[in-house]
């Protein structure tokens, strides 16, 4: 907005108008310096991801099918490498989930079964819900056809 309140403060006609005016933009363009440095500061102490966490998503993206569903513990943890691959996940973040209002109780509870299920109940679930792969806690990926 700076260059247009610059041209608004052009037609400024009074006593020391050229004065506030140039006073102004220092301190608007002081402003912005200083929230341009609160930004960079905020990126590198609060990422989104690390670059460890871009590198497992890298492996992760080079080994799942561009179709995969995948179950992995996406829903506890809201910046999991796997949601950089793009790959359809059982479930997100829960928390992200649940502020936005989706049916989330349903999901949650789904999710808690596939994770304590024993194999003669996973299987089934999995097919059901057409879940193609598993990532587990070590970023391990498991074909579920390998296994039902």
């Amino acid at each position: 907005l700076l260059p247009f309140v610059v041209a608004e403060m052009s037609h400024w006609r009074f006593v020391g108008a050229r004065v506030l005016a140039w006073t102004l933009v220092f301190v608007m363009s002081l402003t912005t310096l200083a929230d341009l440095a609160t930004h960079l500061q905020f990126r590198a102490t609060y990422a989104v991801s690390t670059s460890a966490d871009r590198a497992i998503g890298r492996r992760l993206d080079a080994e799942l099918p561009a179709d995969a569903v995948v179950l992995a513990r996406t829903s506890e943890e809201h910046n999991h490498p796997l949601t950089l691959t793009g790959r359809t996940l059982v479930a997100g973040y829960g928390g992200w989930l649940w502020s936005r209002h989706y049916a989330w109780g349903e999901r949650s509870t789904l999710l808690h079964a596939l994770w304590s299920a024993e194999p003669a109940e996973f299987c089934p679930l999995a097919v059901h819900f057409g879940i193609t792969h598993v990532v587990d806690a070590a970023f391990r990926v498991r074909a579920i056809a390998a296994e039902c």
